[in-house]
């Protein structure tokens, strides 16, 4: 039961800092320049992170790039973001 309630403070903890971090976004506070991230790269190094589990599991994870834009800007992720609440 002590686990659950860990877990469960956890979650809230989470929840806390989203919260947080959206109201820091609405009121421009803490924002950085914008800089370049490949999304290619980014994808890539998500599915790689999740390899392992997924041979574990006797699944199969595979990523296919095709026909999207190479660079993204960060900023441009955070205010569409922050916009939608």
């Amino acid at each position: 039961m002590l686990s659950r309630l860990e877990l469960r403070a956890g979650e809230l903890l989470a929840i806390l800092d989203d919260l947080l971090l959206l109201s820091r976004l609405k009121e421009g506070l803490g924002t950085q320049p914008a800089e370049p991230v490949s999304v290619a790269e980014a994808l890539e190094a998500a599915c790689s992170s999740f390899q392992k589990e997924a041979t574990e599991r006797q699944l199969t994870l595979s990523t296919e790039i095709t026909a999207r834009p190479s660079f993204l800007e960060i900023r441009t992720i955070c205010d569409c973001f922050g916009a939608n609440y």
